[in-house]
């Protein structure tokens, strides 16, 4: 063959496939067996392509505000809170009561928060939320780490 030839010689050893001496267009555009071999490559590549989508949708459908317990303090009901509570890695917020007398609370959490939550496959944003300890119910306030009646704590002692 020549140094100008179009030719390139291609050897293909397979159990089903071998052809030699065509050009680069008779290799991908020819209707032997070589076509049918790419064009169930391509099947193959498409059909991955497809449970790939349908795996990134399925995550995306799984990643709901129910998985997640809540988002915003409006999800939980009217004596409840969205809290992070916990020291495990990976937890989720979830609804929890309002502190009673005796409750442990955090008393410069007075307003909620927006923070965002670290997972390995998304990142939860919490748009209102409180970590740890939901706030005393009304008529109690946080007073060295507990809630108590608002008359039995003074105004200068909080």
């Amino acid at each position: 063959m020549g140094q100008h030839s179009t030719r390139q010689d291609v050897r293909l050893r397979s159990s089903h496939l071998r052809v030699t001496h065509c050009t680069l267009p008779e290799l991908f555009f020819s209707t032997n067996t070589l076509q049918t071999h790419t064009v169930m490559s391509g099947r193959r590549v498409l059909m991955l392509a497809v449970v790939a989508a349908v795996a990134v949708a399925q995550v995306t459908a799984d990643a709901t505000t129910e998985d997640y317990g809540c988002t915003h303090n409006d999800q939980c009901g009217s004596n409840s809170c969205c809290v992070v509570s916990g020291q495990y890695r990976y937890i989720k917020p979830r609804c929890a009561p309002l502190g009673t007398k005796g409750s442990f609370c955090i008393s410069s959490q007075t307003e909620p928060s927006k923070f965002g939550l670290p997972f390995p496959d998304y990142y939860l944003v919490v748009e209102a939320g409180y970590n740890q300890f939901c706030p005393c119910q009304p008529g109690l306030v946080c007073y060295r780490g507990e809630c108590h009646p608002e008359d039995e704590v003074t105004t200068h002692s909080r």
